[in-house]
């Protein structure tokens, strides 16, 4: 009887997720404070090779820890830079801007470090990026500029002056869109 009863708890407490994860450490190995919140989101493929590729360490604790993340709806083509009253995003007119809801902040940078690992190095030669991130942490910044269309990607930031350029796969285009509607943000179409 005594076994039925602790094979009970223990099954319990399995359950429950009791003792089964630790805090997440930061980037200094320190454990999260509980109640703070982990360090960085525990997002599945964040240290595969595409991402580690696009995104050294600083970047990824801006994306992952943001403060603030917005999604950006982009004009897939450089326009005229005298265009009165546009806003810019590293050379593409934002079409919508919105900050992404704590709760799916999480999915869309699973669904990034995913495409950013899947691909095997196909990419076409334009870039016409139609969705755009910007993570805030404090007072860094991490911009991310992302072409489905031809598979490239570009991070400029969170130092001044840094960019990296990488490959995904067209898999994270359905999560982009689906919060793009969410926000009730356009997605530029082609006529």
């Amino acid at each position: 009887m005594r076994t039925a009863w602790i094979a009970a708890i223990a099954l319990a407490s399995l359950l429950a997720g009791c003792g089964t994860e630790s805090p997440a450490p930061d980037r200094s190995g320190k454990a999260a404070t509980p109640g703070e919140g982990p360090a960085v989101l525990p997002v599945p493929g964040r240290d595969g090779t595409g991402v580690l590729e696009l995104l050294p360490g600083e970047a990824r604790e801006v994306l992952e820890t943001a403060d603030d993340l917005e999604l950006l709806a982009l004009h897939p083509y450089p326009l005229d830079a005298d265009e009165a009253g546009a806003t810019w995003f590293h050379d593409y007119k934002i079409l919508g801007r919105a900050s992404v809801p704590a709760e799916g902040r999480r999915a869309l940078v699973k669904a990034l470090y995913a495409g950013l690992n899947e691909n095997n190095d196909t990419a076409a030669s334009c870039f016409n990026p139609r969705h755009g991130l910007r993570a805030t942490k404090g007072e860094r910044t991490l911009d991310i500029v992302i072409c489905f269309e031809c598979l490239q990607v570009n991070a400029y930031g969170p130092v001044t002056g840094e960019r990296h350029s990488g490959l995904l796969s067209e898999s994270p285009e359905p999560a982009f869109d689906a919060m793009l509607r969410t926000l009730r943000l356009p997605k530029h179409v082609d006529k």
